[in-house]
């Protein structure tokens, strides 16, 4: 595991840094779209002597279950959401469990500038009983954003908190994995040796089955041509058998031949006689069937004119009683009619008759006034009388004209309701049409959804390749213009010059070597960190041991 800590910061140290001088280059290049993407990376998981099959990587997300992947192989992706803690733990039946701590939180600003992916490797070993491994149950290594290489990194702090208990632990896996092998091996060549000597005694019985088989080959061969002897004479026997029983079963089927014809002969008599009797009771039989058919045909014409007076009997008297039925509809609706018309009449008669009443009071008193005032006005009153009868005769067709017209209301209130009733079910059966055709439409819309998904998927993964592709242009083009920066000309008329200063920050030792070569000034550091790690670098960019020790010399 620490080997893979060394490995992973190496490798993240010498992008980190080259991008940490040259953030400045990024406020002003238009890569603000790539701020809401995810941070992308991978891990690659090795199963010591073994296979992926029953291993999972369990993710949380701040705590709370996020992901459960049963990966299929060793490199897996993924994208984490900034401002978040993810806990990564590897598990496989049979092997030691490991966690590894991703802290995605980043400055705001930082995030637009975007990151290369972050890659780690986890080597899972076997579990030995004997062995205490309470140590992995801690993160054996934590992941975060580190200011000093404005990038993500280990912290070291931690890695050199569990160092010496996660060695402890890895060399006494280490020692068993070899008694195991030793075991193995020595295992393996027993196996050998019994299986060259089984291969010995297997050539032993094959040589000792190839002379048994090569003796009953030739006993075989030797029996062979006696059977053949003895077949051949036997088969002469049968020939001449068999020529002895041909003739004789010649001779039988010629007999046996002139019998059957006999008998043939015999049978087509006795068939052209039996033909005989047939056509005769044929003929019989078809006189005797003309004989029913007549028969018969005369019967079902008397059934038919018989059913014939019968069904217009029938039909005679059902049209007698339906006409008697609709004489006494008819009648019972006259009547109901008839009543409905005097009970109308009486009632008009009886208001007529209130409203006579009424005014003829109103004309008494009008009268005597009138009478008081001027006796002249007899004749007056008698117009009055005869324009009131005229009225009341006015009032008298009203009043029958009003029941006709609320008849007919009646009637237009029906037809009215029908004509509404009808309307609703229409309505009903268009709102039903109308709900079939949407969940038709819901039907189409989902599988266009789900398609639409699968397509979204694809999209984001060409943009997430695309935005590490333009990553590490960016990277790039940051390096250079580093080092354009950081290597200054001077006069190449001053002499070649070395210079070293050393100093010490935070848990790592810092030397660094100024070397000027033909006016060329150039900067090389050596990073020592206290857990270990070794890092060179010319400029901002990372070299090896050997390049770095050839570079500083004069």
């Amino acid at each position: 595991m620490i080997g893979e800590v060394k490995n992973n910061a190496k490798f993240f140290a010498r992008i980190v840094r080259v991008l940490a001088l040259a953030s400045f280059v990024l406020l002003f290049s238009g890569f603000s779209a790539y701020s809401q993407e995810p941070l992308y990376g991978y891990v690659k998981l090795n199963i010591d002597k073994g296979n992926l099959e029953g291993a999972k990587i369990i993710i949380t997300e701040n705590g709370k279950d996020w992901k459960n992947v049963s990966p299929s192989k060793a490199r897996y992706e993924f994208d984490l959401d900034y401002g978040n803690e993810y806990l990564f733990t590897f598990t496989k039946p049979g092997y030691i469990t490991k966690k590894i701590i991703f802290n995605t939180k980043v400055p705001g600003d930082r995030i637009a500038e975007g990151f290369v992916p972050f890659p780690f490797i986890v080597t899972l070993f076997k579990q030995y009983d004997d062995i205490n491994t309470v140590v992995f149950n801690q993160p054996v290594g934590k992941i975060g954003f580190n200011l000093e290489v404005d990038d993500f990194d280990y912290d070291t702090d931690y890695t050199k908190s569990i160092q010496a208990a996660l060695r402890v632990v890895e060399e006494q896996i280490e020692e068993k994995r070899k008694a195991e092998e030793k075991v193995e091996a020595a295992a393996l060549k027993a196996a050998a040796e019994q299986a060259k000597a089984a291969e010995a005694r297997k050539k032993k019985a094959e040589e000792e089955a190839k002379k048994k088989a090569d003796a009953e080959a030739a006993a075989q061969v030797t029996a062979r041509k006696k059977a053949e002897e003895e077949a051949k004479k036997k088969a002469d026997a049968e020939t001449t058998a068999q020529e002895a029983a041909r003739k004789k079963a010649g001779e039988e089927a010629k007999k046996k031949a002139q019998e059957e014809a006999k008998a043939l002969k015999t049978a087509a008599e006795q068939a052209k006689a039996e033909e005989a009797r047939k056509k005769k009771a044929e003929e019989q039989a078809k006189k005797k069937a003309d004989a029913e058919t007549t028969a018969q045909e005369a019967a079902r014409k008397k059934a038919g004119e018989e059913t014939k007076d019968k069904v217009q009997a029938a039909e005679k008297a059902a049209n007698a009683a339906a006409k008697e039925a609709a004489e006494d509809e008819k009648n019972k609706a006259n009547a109901k009619s008839a009543a409905d018309k005097a009970a109308r009449k009486k009632a008009a008669d009886e208001s007529k008759a209130k409203a006579a009443s009424k005014k003829a009071a109103e004309a008494e008193a009008r009268r005597i006034s009138s009478e008081e005032e001027k006796t002249a006005d007899a004749a007056g009153t008698a117009t009055e009388a005869r324009d009131r009868e005229e009225e009341a005769a006015r009032n008298k067709g009203a009043s029958e004209y009003d029941y006709n017209l609320v008849d007919k209301s009646v009637e237009k209130a029906e037809k009215k309701a029908a004509k509404q009733a009808k309307a609703a079910e229409d309505a009903r059966r268009t709102a039903e049409k109308a709900k079939q055709e949407a969940e038709v439409k819901a039907k189409a819309a989902l599988i266009n959804s789900s398609t639409s998904s699968e397509g979204g998927a694809s999209a984001r993964h060409a943009a997430r390749m695309k935005s590490a592709a333009d990553a590490r242009k960016r990277a790039a083009a940051r390096a250079k213009l580093v080092t354009e920066q950081r290597t200054r000309l001077v006069d190449k008329g001053l002499p070649n010059e070395r210079k070293v200063e050393f100093a010490e920050r935070s848990n790592r030792k810092i030397t660094k070597v100024i070397i000027r070569r033909e006016g060329l000034i150039t900067t090389y550091r050596k990073v020592e960190h206290a857990w270990g790690g070794i890092y060179y670098f010319r400029e901002m960019e990372n070299i090896t041991k050997i390049v770095f020790d050839l570079e500083t010399t004069l």
